[in-house]
């Protein structure tokens, strides 16, 4: 019996939260403990007065995890679970965008990390938000459409702080990548990271399963298909005529070519084209070929769209919309989507947008 308990002891650690939650009132009677790496529950607490003990023992210490309220999306805070007594305060008059916002941990010496990393991150969350307030008192000033110079000043703003963010994001990870700590920046502020550094972070990551960054892996592992140096997926599709082409009869036989994805329906793709038909023109010449791929339905409208926008290059789409092969091979998600080969059938660059193409091939093709 003695051995029993002493063996579970060695796996099983008490943790024991004190949660406070000042201004909720009422409305906040129960809260949850949620396991991110799994997304399971791991205990319900009873909140009273603002207040809850949330104690238990539990195997597998530490864990990343989330305080919820249970019924809303929201989370209320994200830490570190331990054996260390640890205490969360939530100010929900402070709450907001960012991480923890509005929240303070103390405890271990990672909980203590993530408070730190967590207020570098917000200062500039809350520099960004400053900067919209202008674009709406603007907006509010001129009819409800904000000034060309207020929207310039906040993209300027916005670019200058994401930059911030990222390098600092990106400092911490690299030095948390075997703790939780990393686990945590990477589900909280992914979408501000450089795509590149993601997915070489990635490579062997230990948290890389967690139920947390479930979307993030798939997204890694579509962005890898499209990284430099990745090789070509092959397959095939129909032309305007009907005829079926393999993209290696484009690819790899000396020439830059990039694979344009798109659709006659997509606003975005339209805007873009004439960045894309610019650099057709200036670069054909010199060894430069695109193929679009289309992810139309509709045939008319996709055979109308590359005669209004004039696109003298080569087409395919086998008009099943998103269940197209392409989107299927390269998982695109989201379109106007580039890659760019190089003559040896590799990838150079992707998602070259804008006058970000001609400034590549200006390189490339002197």
């Amino acid at each position: 019996m003695l051995l029993t308990f002493a063996a579970l002891s060695l796996y099983a650690q008490r943790y024991e939260i004190d949660f406070n939650a000042p201004g909720a009132g009422g409305d906040l009677q129960r809260v949850n403990l949620v396991d991110m790496q799994t997304g399971a529950v791991i205990d319900s607490f009873q909140v009273s007065h603002e207040h809850a003990i949330l104690e238990g023992t539990l195997q597998g210490l530490p864990k990343l995890v989330r305080i919820t309220q249970p019924g809303s999306r929201g989370q209320m805070a994200t830490l570190i679970l331990d054996s260390t007594p640890t205490k969360v305060t939530v100010d929900k008059t402070k709450a907001g965008d960012g991480i923890n916002a509005g929240v303070t941990i103390s405890g271990s010496a990672d909980n203590s990390k993530i408070d730190s990393i967590a207020a570098q991150f917000n200062i500039h969350v809350a520099e960004i938000m400053k900067a919209y307030a202008s674009v709406r008192a603007s907006a509010e000033q001129n009819g409800g459409k904000p000034s060309p110079d207020a929207i310039q000043k906040y993209q300027a703003r916005l670019d200058a702080e994401i930059l911030q963010m990222r390098k600092k994001m990106q400092n911490a990870l690299n030095e948390n990548r075997q703790s939780l700590i990393s686990l945590l920046i990477l589900a909280e502020t992914s979408e501000i990271l450089d795509k590149s550094f993601v997915v070489t972070y990635f490579r062997d990551y230990p948290f890389a399963s967690a139920a947390c960054l479930k979307r993030l892996a798939s997204e890694v592992k579509a962005a890898a298909l499209r990284a430099p140096g990745a090789s070509l997926i092959d397959f095939a599709l129909p032309d305007e005529s009907g005829t079926e082409h393999r993209l290696s009869e484009y690819i790899g036989h000396g020439r830059y070519v990039l694979v344009d994805f798109w659709a006659s329906w997509c606003g975005p793709c339209r805007q873009e084209m004439p960045n894309v038909k610019a650099a057709y023109e200036r670069f054909h010449d010199k060894g430069f070929d695109i193929v679009s791929l289309s992810f139309d339905n509709n045939r008319e409208a996709w055979l109308k769209a590359i005669n209004e926008l004039q696109m003298p290059w080569t087409h395919l789409s086998d008009l099943k919309g998103w269940k197209s092969v392409a989107a299927q091979q390269y998982q695109i998600q989201s379109i106007p989507c580039t890659i760019l080969f190089g003559p040896d059938g590799k990838v150079v660059a992707s998602d070259l947008r804008g006058e970000a193409l001609a400034e590549k091939l200006s390189t490339l093709l002197k």
